[in-house]
């Protein structure tokens, strides 16, 4: 789809994975991508540059959020994998330095130094 200045603003597609529509904004980027590949159905935000900054997948051990930074980079993911909600926070070299997860048996939390030495946890425990 053109807006009235013959920019195009929206795409539709079909791929090898699935089908995917495309929005972008009248400087030409997109901004946000909506899929269904074969794995499960994908959604993509992008900045002002094109650069993915969240993506949301729900695959079929659970739904994932991932937020990443200005280059880039993921520094943070959120999931529900197995009805156990995590989530991760990762420094400037893509290591995980934070976990969060609250299982059955109850909250945990993992702390990494930057060579991804566990420095600190508080594992869940069986109640009793």
């Amino acid at each position: 789809l053109k807006d009235g200045l013959g920019r195009v603003r929206a795409r539709l597609g079909m791929g090898e994975e699935g089908p995917s529509l495309s929005l972008y904004d009248d400087s030409g980027q997109p901004r946000v991508t909506v899929g269904v590949p074969t794995n499960g159905p994908a959604l993509a935000l992008y900045d002002t540059n094109g650069k993915s900054r969240a993506s949301v997948v729900v695959l079929a051990d659970g739904p994932h959020l991932t937020l990443y930074d200005a280059e880039g980079k993921v520094r943070a993911r959120w999931a529900v994998l197995d009805n156990v909600p995590a989530l991760t926070f990762d420094d400037n070299d893509g290591r995980t330095r934070l976990g969060l997860a609250v299982s059955p048996f109850g909250p945990q939390v993992d702390m990494f130094d930057a060579q991804g030495k566990l420095l600190y946890s508080i594992p869940p425990t069986r109640s009793q």
